[in-house]
């Protein structure tokens, strides 16, 4: 078995990307806080964001579970985890996707001879096979991150290149976008 990782935690205030590699489990985690801009800051939890707590409560679910637990219920846990940590320390509705945190992920459980791989978001995996074949996961957030890029390079043009304006003209924007795309069945964005 060879494990490689390639990571660039780029410019970001706050380190919300993270992985795991505690065997059989492996895996990438994208962390991101409720919408937020300069004039609006993100709400801090212990100093940290929405978006790096969850990465920290998946990271220590993963190296706390044992080997033998099946990699959705890993999942489930933390999930549920990261809902209390919401719920109780921010008191933020689980309903109010706009104040929300959470990720995008790939969590992987290889074992001898199968491996078990849950995505979330819009994290993506490439795998290669034994048979040669090489496969791709599908990017499940596609249409809200498309759409949101489009938004903010149209935002980016109109303040002539001022991100901070940029930001502060589409936090109401993003925060509308999330309320009808993420975890909403209606939604044709929906993730």
């Amino acid at each position: 078995l060879i494990i490689e990782t390639i990571s660039d935690r780029g410019t970001p205030e706050y380190r919300e990307d993270g992985f795991v590699v505690n065997p059989p489990f492996f895996g990438v985690i994208d962390g991101f806080s409720a919408p937020h801009s300069p004039q609006n800051p993100p709400r801090l939890f212990n100093r940290m964001s929405g978006g790096e707590m969850v990465r920290k409560i998946a990271i220590e679910s993963f190296y706390s579970a044992g080997s033998d637990w099946p990699l959705e219920d890993v999942i489930i846990v933390t999930n549920k985890l990261v809902r209390q940590f919401q719920v109780d320390s921010g008191g933020i509705p689980i309903d109010r996707a706009d104040l929300l945190a959470g990720a995008s992920f790939i969590f992987l459980k290889i074992e001898k001879d199968r491996a078990d791989i849950v995505q979330g978001g819009d994290c993506l995996a490439v795998c290669y096979y034994v048979s040669g074949k090489i496969g791709m996961m599908r990017n499940q957030a596609y249409g809200h991150v498309s759409r949101n890029l489009e938004i903010i390079a149209e935002l980016m043009e109109k303040h002539q290149g001022d991100r901070k304006k940029m930001w502060d003209e589409f936090f109401p924007i993003l925060s509308a976008r999330r309320l009808q795309d993420i975890n909403n069945p209606g939604s044709k964005n929906s993730y």
